[in-house]
């Protein structure tokens, strides 16, 4: 689980476990989480910045933000991040912080940072177009298509993908060219 997170961790461009000591890498992740609360309490009057922490904290598939911090206190050494990474593989949006220049985001970030979007709607118990708006404002946007891109639209009257043959080497090989929206969704199943 652990070469999956390093896999996500450096797509995001998240601090990595081996450039700090484990207490300095905790504590950077806690506190970038700690600020999409902060935002998120700023984006949202009314609710109290426990809720949003909580919400955060939800949206990264733990209990709330206490069981959060008691989570990141167990771990004392390396082995014991690697050993509980499934623990902290859903916390990587929340620890996310993208450039401006990273925007739209590619395929992998795009996947993970949706899916945190779908999961704050759950744990605000708001509409998916006001979760996405908020996740777009959370990373730094003003709103989803800047975040995240124009999404193709998959034709209902069109093929999903067309036949062709190649020549390689002089052998005719036959084989199935997907239309742009297939090609995407393709892209983000891989992720």
């Amino acid at each position: 689980m652990y070469d999956r997170y390093r896999i996500l961790a450096t797509a995001m461009h998240l601090p990595s476990l081996e450039e700090a000591s484990i207490r300095q890498f905790l504590d950077h992740m806690k506190s970038r989480m700690e600020t999409k609360a902060v935002r998120l309490h700023a984006l949202l009057p009314g609710i109290s910045i426990e809720s949003s922490r909580d919400a955060i904290a939800r949206a990264s598939v733990m209990l709330d933000w206490k069981r959060l911090e008691e989570q990141f206190e167990l771990v004392e050494t390396p082995e014991d991040f690697k050993e509980q990474t499934w623990q902290f593989i859903d916390t990587a949006a929340a620890c996310f912080q993208p450039a401006a220049d990273e925007m739209p985001l590619a395929v992998l970030p795009r996947v993970v940072v949706r899916t945190f979007a779908d999961r704050l709607a759950s744990a605000l118990a708001i509409d998916a177009p006001h979760a996405y708006q908020l996740t777009a404002e959370l990373m730094g946007a003003s709103n989803w298509l800047e975040l995240a891109g124009l999404k193709p639209f998959v034709p209902i009257a069109e093929h999903l993908y067309s036949y062709s043959v190649k020549v390689i080497e002089g052998e005719e090989y036959a084989h199935l060219e997907p239309c742009l929206a297939a090609q995407c969704q393709d892209e983000e199943f891989e992720a």
